[in-house]
């Protein structure tokens, strides 16, 4: 080729590159630069005055800035709702609140259904109870199983009707349900006298009461959601999700790797590192740490839960409101998935390494393994005991100083308390541990062990009331 010819061919390639790189440019807009967008746009929609936009915010959002897009699909809704509700009379009658509960159920409202169904279920009640005669039992009964047959048990007036049932007949089964409770060694009771009956910092105590709440039903089929992932926004090969109890506020990724409706699958909680950066910042940790479990073979598969921090701090998981969120999701998942509770596994990096060691010593019977990493770890000399209860730690010998050091306090700790202790030293790496390494250790090490308890949320909630703020 002649000098010329290379010349001319150069021109050429310079050409098409300068004429790609506007293109490039526009298409691969950076994180800050969609956010500046993101935030003319809603600035340019007047959304306060005009709530109606924030459909078609909604809309640029779903192609372009997709972590807000649920945000203003919701605010859409309630906009729609509010419509709807404007139009009731000022005193609406109990058919007319009852009409409007399955159009909240439909803009995927629950608080405002919720709501709704309150207020019908009392107003329609009270005119129900006018109709009661003093002493007539089987007419209370009727009206108790009007109630439950209708979701509102949990109303006041209802409560107390089935209390009144009860005094005059204890062993009335509908009453004890409508009331929560719960039979143990032939004695009906509620969640929380038991709970309250316990030391509740007592693993072994709890053990003993999550056997008593979980007799006759573990492992029995759950009835699940029929669209699991209704509401939940696909990002890459993840989920993201918000609880309920959070009206929305609270989110979580959810990684699906072998997951069939038909046999329960392992739940792998990958908790997220911490650093600057706030809500966003522990968006992408938890992203990436729920990434390392999607991919690989998980035998039986597994779903992947990773709770993204609201009040990310420097030890976020150990604050209540965290924790709690934590535990929202977990109740969201198994509602939505087919969870076999005796196959939970708790793992994470940095903090969240920290995380598992803290979740760990205080509630050594949650998980069937965990795997702690790279963390600056939780430490509690009043833990004693966890149950022989096995945690892997895998630690970088290049780590820096703090972390090696709570480490050796961690794995002394565990061992004084008869944990099972596997730990993996890696003699050449520092704190960022590769997703690799962690697999290659991590995964055959859950798979060989399975809880011999189902756990109860609701003792491990009121654990988790005791130990943090």
């Amino acid at each position: 080729m002649t000098n010329k010819s290379q010349c001319r061919l150069g021109w050429i390639v310079a050409v098409c590159i300068a004429c790609q790189t506007p293109l490039l440019a526009k298409d691969e807009k950076s994180a800050e630069e969609m956010a500046a967008e993101y935030k003319e746009r809603v600035e340019k929609a007047n959304l306060e005055a005009f709530p109606e936009k924030h459909q078609a915010m909604a809309s640029w959002c779903k192609r372009n800035y997709p972590e807000k897009y649920e945000l203003h699909m919701r605010a859409y809704h309630e906009y729609q709702f509010s419509q709807l509700e404007n139009a009731l009379p000022v005193s609406p009658s109990p058919d007319q609140l009852k009409a409007l509960i399955p159009k909240a159920e439909k803009l995927e409202l629950p608080d405002k259904a919720k709501e709704l169904r309150t207020k019908w279920g009392e107003a329609q009640f009270a005119i129900h109870e006018k109709k009661l005669k003093p002493g007539d039992v089987k007419l209370m009964q009727m009206l108790l199983k009007w109630a439950m047959d209708n979701q509102v048990e949990y109303i006041d007036p209802v409560r107390k009707l089935a209390e009144d049932i009860l005094k005059d007949d204890g062993s009335y089964l509908p009453a004890h349900k409508a009331l929560g409770h719960v039979e143990v060694d032939g004695k009906w009771t509620s969640i929380e006298e038991m709970i309250g009956g316990i030391n509740i910092r007592d693993p072994k105590a709890r053990l003993e009461l999550h056997r008593k709440l979980t007799a006759g039903t573990a492992g029995k089929p759950r009835d699940l959601l029929p669209n699991p992932d209704r509401g939940m926004i696909k990002e890459g090969d993840l989920l993201l999700a918000s609880t309920e109890a959070s009206g929305g506020q609270a989110k979580y990724f959810i990684g699906l790797n072998g997951y069939s409706k038909g046999r329960g699958a392992a739940l792998v909680i990958s908790l997220h590192g911490g650093g600057e950066g706030g809500f966003e910042a522990a968006k992408s940790g938890a992203r990436i740490g729920a990434n390392e479990f999607v991919h690989c073979k998980f035998k039986g598969g597994c779903v992947i839960l990773a709770p993204i921090a609201r009040s990310h701090v420097t030890n976020s998981w150990g604050t209540l409101s965290n924790f709690e969120d934590l535990l929202d999701a977990m109740e969201d998942t198994r509602a939505r998935f087919n969870i076999d509770m005796k196959r939970i596994y708790i793992t994470g990096q940095s903090m969240g390494g920290g995380g598992t060691s803290l979740y760990y010593l205080c509630f050594p019977e949650l998980a069937a393994a965990s795997c702690a990493r790279a963390g600056f770890y939780f430490r509690d000399g009043s833990v004693k005991d966890v149950l022989e209860k096995p945690i892997m730690v895998i630690q970088g010998e290049k780590d820096e100083a703090f972390r090696i050091s709570s480490r050796d306090e961690l794995l002394k700790q565990v061992k004084d308390a008869g944990g099972k202790l596997t730990h993996i030293s890696l003699p050449d790496t520092d704190h960022f541990i590769p997703a690799t390494e962690v697999l290659k250790n991590a995964l055959p090490y859950f798979e060989e062990f399975t809880n011999d308890i189902e756990p109860d949320l609701r003792v491990i909630r009121a654990a988790g009331r005791s130990y943090f703020k």
